[in-house]
């Protein structure tokens, strides 16, 4: 399930919930693997950011690709696939699923 709705964002539960996960990250989450499988876990719960669409000023073409921004995730932070819709909203030109760059 994936809730992108700004008044969530807005609510003090939210805010409540992102300190307590700031906290638990402070005091219990020490491997790095860890963090990153929780932080996939969140994004699927649509607990990340929303950003609005991307300025056509930030367009850019590459090798005949055109993307609607020049910064994107690289392959090996989603590499099972699992948070490729919530990644694609955060406002990247795009997201490369998987282990290996093609």
């Amino acid at each position: 399930i994936y809730f992108n709705n700004e008044s969530i964002r807005g609510s003090s539960f939210y805010w409540s919930l992102a300190d307590a996960g700031a906290n638990l990250l402070r005091e219990g989450i020490s491997d790095a693997e860890d963090a990153h499988s929780y932080a996939l876990q969140l994004l699927n719960l649509g607990l990340g950011p929303v950003a609005p669409k991307a300025d056509t000023a930030l367009e850019t073409t590459v090798f005949g690709l055109t993307f609607a921004a020049p910064v994107g995730v690289a392959a090996g932070f989603d590499k099972r696939g699992l948070a490729h819709a919530p990644l694609g909203t955060m406002g990247f030109g795009f997201v490369e699923v998987g282990g290996v760059t093609p």
